[in-house]
């Protein structure tokens, strides 16, 4: 055989030998980035067991629970925001995640340890059909889209 064939031999042989070591090597490190050890784990998203989050405004009640109300039917209820800031704090927008949901006054000022009455109204007759149930999320925001408050309307539609 010749010397330069020989020699690709010999650095075949290498490489293929090296192969299982590094594969594996390449597989313990991905395995250990799928499942990390308990102290490496993130925290989940939006994780509701353990501590509520923090946001500048107490809400009350959370979450807003609306009566059954039949298909076609309108309800309202209060929310009582809380600012215990040391300023005042304006609640710029809320946005929901169904348009049968609506909220007023926005904007709203809140000064510090002052507390505040919203109107969470619900709306079914733009889907006079609809029956079921239905959580809508609610954020409200500040300026600069720094979140305010956070919550959920909870309805029950029958016919």
């Amino acid at each position: 055989m010749h010397a330069y064939s020989q020699g690709l031999r010999h650095r075949r042989l290498l490489l293929f030998s090296a192969l299982p070591a590094a594969v594996a090597a390449i597989a313990g490190a991905l395995s250990s980035l799928a499942s990390p050890t308990s102290d490496q784990a993130p925290p989940p998203v939006n994780s509701t067991s353990g501590e509520e989050q923090h946001f500048p405004l107490a809400i009350s009640p959370s979450p807003i629970v609306f009566e059954v109300l039949h298909s076609g039917e309108s309800a309202k209820k209060s929310l009582v925001v809380r600012n215990s800031q040391a300023a005042p704090l304006t609640i710029e927008r809320i946005e929901v995640t169904c348009l049968c949901i609506r909220i007023a006054p926005v904007p709203i000022d809140v000064g510090p340890g002052e507390t505040k009455t919203l109107t969470v109204s619900f709306d079914s007759s733009s889907e006079p059909e609809f029956e079921g149930g239905l959580s809508v999320q609610i954020t409200g925001y500040l300026s600069e889209n720094k979140i305010a408050f956070q919550t959920q309307a909870k309805i029950d539609v029958i016919r």
